[in-house]
């Protein structure tokens, strides 16, 4: 990490360098924002790239919508000095890669790229990432992350089986508030032909 206004000598070309960040050569130079600039005439067509040693963002990821059972895939691109560092996180609690809540199944959780497979509604909340460089570690405003259920998805496990009819049934003949298929405040037949409707169109 260089200090403040450190003048830096490379095959004659003198560049500024100010404070947090560090000069590096690049044979190619990329839209990311951290150009200095080419200087072909001095150097024999070399560039130079200056880089922010703590970690910044360059594209956050989004807040996100997916159907339950669905893939659900959250991207950042970051930028700093020398090897990048990701956590991600859910609701403030770091996740590992390995199986997740209601069957679902993530990968990435430390790297810049997060995958939960099979997404259930446990998966839905805020996201959060740490990327941590040599110099500081940066984190991310919180996303947020919807999981879109099928009404008859009545177990909510992200799929429309057997179990959920079972379920739906063992409430319905219970009298049971969750039950109350179309909303209106009573369990009654209208609820039980809305959901073998939607139960037999599969979502």
């Amino acid at each position: 990490q260089a200090p403040d206004s450190t003048a830096i000598d490379l095959n004659a070309v003198t560049a500024e360098i100010p404070s947090g960040h560090i000069m590096t050569t690049a044979e190619e130079i990329s839209d990311s924002g951290f150009i200095v600039g080419r200087t072909n005439e001095l150097s024999g067509g070399r560039a130079f790239l200056l880089e922010p040693c703590r970690p910044v963002v360059v594209t956050p990821p989004e807040d996100m919508q997916v159907q339950s059972g669905e893939t659900l895939t959250l991207e950042i691109e970051a930028a700093g000095a020398g090897e990048l560092m990701y956590l991600w996180l859910h609701n403030q609690v770091v996740l590992s890669d390995g199986p997740g809540p209601g069957g679902s199944l993530i990968s990435g959780a430390s790297g810049p790229v997060l995958t939960i497979e099979g997404a259930v509604p446990a998966n839905a909340g805020l996201y959060e990432v740490v990327i941590t460089t040599e110099c500081g570690e940066l984190l991310t405003p919180p996303i947020t992350v919807e999981i879109l259920t099928c009404p008859s998805d009545f177990d909510l496990s992200g799929y429309v089986d057997i179990d959920d009819y079972t379920a739906f049934i063992a409430a319905f003949e219970a009298g049971d508030e969750d039950a109350d298929y179309d909303g209106t405040g009573f369990v009654d037949t209208d609820d039980f032909t809305e959901f073998i409707h939607d139960f037999e169109q599969g979502c």
